[in-house]
């Protein structure tokens, strides 16, 4: 009896390698670190930015490849189509990976293309990217600090906010703190232009890792086994196998999970906090002759149709597709925000229209319409 079980064990393990050497001669392996380790630092103010003057290209292998990156001295991603007054209102862009343009060059992003509608339609307004991957609103916030001492009559902040900052749960405690930072603040009178402060060693967001340096030598991840999720998310990078049906199985637990399954993981008061938060960014830029917007960039769960069906359920566990829409209309009007969502200008029927296949951010068409959408219903550019 042990015996054949011993070979059925055998055999199993053989053919999975099979397999696996299969699907290896015809399905690439994503990188794992698209983005350069190096890209993300800590200002001296407590926030994370883009390292000052960087340059480099993000690359994982099958969605995007060499695509460029350039930061400027202010730790702010380069933007195409930049007006020489610089007089002229500016339009500070704070958010994370959607804001900043994950996988698409500087010339693709949705803050250059905004950029370049502006100028050619002969509209006042200097762009500046402080998308920061990987980040979320209790950044934002301490961004503020880089930000509001600078701002000028007439200029403009936006907050880009996703589906991951609406759900992070904050402590009461970080709302206070949110309060006491934002209370700190000292108007130089929109003298002067945005700087990066760091201290001689940087403390970068990304460490270089013995997993890390075992990839770079060796083109193999070993997968984290700090826990299931960990170890799932990290398979996808090391097996070809698993590379090719996780994305089908994940769509199919989504869709047969539990329907209180989401519900169950925000805590009570998850939304309100956030909101608070942006609140006070919004009371803070206001005071100092600033106009603040939200502007809710929902992920492919929601806006594809094809995603929307098996993560929803049909409808029962986001009630109305444009749920980042729907909560802003919900706590907006409560918290005094001017809101906007871009769910308007990427909603396909078609899988990965307007994202990357496997990375999930926006390509180049969702960035795109993005950036043609704002461009109309934020500055009334109509050609």
């Amino acid at each position: 009896m042990m015996r054949n079980l011993s070979l059925l064990g055998a055999s199993m393990v053989v053919g999975l390698c099979l397999l696996e050497f299969l699907c290896r001669l015809f399905v690439p392996l994503p990188s794992p670190y698209a983005v350069p380790l190096e890209l993300i630092v800590m200002d001296d103010r407590g926030f994370w930015t883009l390292a000052p003057a960087f340059r480099g290209v993000m690359d994982n292998g099958i969605d995007f490849r060499g695509k460029s990156l350039t930061v400027d001295d202010d730790g702010t991603r380069n933007v195409m189509c930049r007006q020489k007054n610089a007089d002229i209102p500016r339009v500070f862009l704070v958010g994370d990976s959607q804001t900043f343009g994950q996988g698409l060059s500087d010339r693709e992003t949705w803050a250059s293309i905004l950029q370049c509608r502006l100028r050619d339609a002969k509209f006042s307004g200097q762009i500046y990217n402080l998308g920061v991957p990987g980040v979320n609103i209790d950044t934002y916030v301490r961004r503020m600090l880089q930000v509001v001492p600078v701002l000028r009559k007439g200029d403009r902040v936006i907050v880009g906010v996703t589906w991951n900052d609406l759900h992070t749960f904050h402590e009461a405690s970080a709302v206070d703190a949110a309060r006491r930072v934002l209370g700190s603040l000292k108007q130089s009178g929109g003298v002067g232009g945005l700087e990066m402060r760091s201290g001689w060693t940087p403390r970068y967001l990304q460490k270089a890792t013995w997993r890390y340096r075992t990839y770079r030598a060796t083109g193999l991840l070993i997968p984290s086994f700090d826990g299931l999720k960990g170890f799932l998310e990290s398979m996808q990078y090391s097996s070809a196998l698993f590379h090719v049906s996780i994305k089908r199985l994940k769509e199919l637990i989504y869709r047969w999970r539990p329907t209180e399954a989401l519900s169950g993981k925000i805590p009570d008061g998850t939304f309100e906090r956030n909101f608070t938060l942006l609140q006070l960014m919004r009371d803070r830029v206001v005071a100092a002759g600033g106009r603040f917007d939200v502007l809710f960039l929902p992920n492919r769960v929601f806006f594809d149709d094809v995603y929307y069906a098996a993560y929803s359920q049909g409808g029962r566990v986001f009630p109305q597709q444009d749920y980042p829409g729907y909560l802003g209309k919900k706590y907006c009007p409560r918290f005094g925000l001017d809101c906007v969502s871009a769910f308007p200008y990427l909603r396909a029927s078609e899988r990965d229209k307007h994202t990357f296949a496997f990375d999930g951010h926006f390509n180049e068409a969702g960035a795109r319409n993005i950036g043609q959408g704002l461009a109309r219903q934020l500055f009334g550019v109509m050609r």
